[in-house]
């Protein structure tokens, strides 16, 4: 009687283990993202005075079927200092380049260079340390978006001597060192928010352009979604496709035409402190490339990161 006792209230006790596992796998499943229903307007306001770090790290590898793959990084460190913030919210930001790096792995093997370290002098890739020690003076509206900048024509000057040795380099940076490619760089790699207030599940769109010297002007359409807020940090994804013109000027000896072509992404912001802890952004590209007669399908995967490294407390 005893023995048949102790079984009935072992065989109650695994039930009601089983029930309480089935309970919360139903709650877990059921629950709603991290900050579902809290309303929050996103806006960038960092305090005249303080000092942001941010790294920017952009890596391309490249397959084609004739050569082997190939890949290529750059990156660079800047240091904000916010100068001021008016009565609408345009703030006021000087940019400093502090560090900059390049490498890349290919036919001739890897390549390096690190402004930082002085041994790397004789690498090819060591004039590009020229861009280390410049600077802009950048204002952007609450929403992130660039109002304007000013000092890029010294930058065009400091690397003048390296583009004007290399026809092909210069079709490539110029592009990039003109407003209209610094608009594109910015959107690609700074947060810009909607007006008025989001949740999670909250959806926009947006647009912008990037010259580029054999695709003519790309267009970047994504939209972005509010999918989590949880700690004072909202997270946002990202999903879109790229366009192009398909006119391309005259500075690379090939033609190009975009295939299908995506882009993807995470972004996470500070809403307490107004300012962007990090944000990646994932390309995948195809696109036929022809040179002379001949012509070929290059697939490439870029990645462009952008971290907070210092900030206000």
């Amino acid at each position: 009687m005893t023995t048949h006792c102790i079984r009935r209230r072992r065989g109650r006790g695994r039930s009601a283990l089983r029930l309480s596992f089935l309970l919360v796998w139903a709650v877990s499943t059921a629950a709603p993202p991290a900050g579902a229903g809290q309303e929050v307007e996103l806006t960038w306001n960092p305090e005249p005075g303080t000092e942001l770090v941010y790294e920017f790290t952009a890596g391309m590898e490249m397959e084609t079927p004739a050569m082997p793959s190939m890949g290529m990084e750059f990156g660079f460190t800047e240091r904000w200092q916010v100068l001021d913030r008016d009565g609408v919210g345009n703030i006021t930001v000087r940019t400093t380049t502090e560090r900059v790096r390049m490498s890349a792995d290919g036919p001739m093997g890897p390549l390096a260079f690190d402004s930082a370290d002085d041994s790397a002098a004789a690498s090819p890739f060591a004039p590009f340390g020229r861009l280390a020690g410049t600077s802009l003076t950048i204002v952007m509206d609450p929403q992130g978006a660039l109002v304007e900048v000013s000092g890029l024509a010294e930058i065009r000057d400091r690397l003048q001597p390296l583009l004007a040795a290399n026809p092909m380099m210069a079709g490539m940076f110029e592009p990039m060192l003109s407003e209209e490619g610094f608009r594109g760089q910015w959107a690609q790699r700074m947060a810009t928010f909607p007006t008025g207030p989001v949740e999670v599940g909250s959806t926009w769109e947006s647009s912008y352009n990037v010259p580029n010297p054999a695709l003519g002007e790309m267009t970047i359409a994504t939209v972005q979604t509010v999918e989590a807020l949880e700690g004072g940090v909202l997270v946002m994804g990202i999903d879109g496709t790229i366009s192009s013109s398909g006119e391309g000027g005259d500075a690379l000896p090939i033609a190009m035409q975009m295939d299908d072509s995506t882009v993807s992404g995470t972004i996470r912001i500070d809403i307490r402190r107004g300012v962007m802890l990090s944000s990646e952004s994932r390309t995948t590209m195809k696109a036929t490339v022809a040179m002379g007669p001949q012509s070929e399908t290059i697939e490439s995967r870029s990645t462009i990161r952008v971290e907070l490294l210092e900030g206000p407390g």
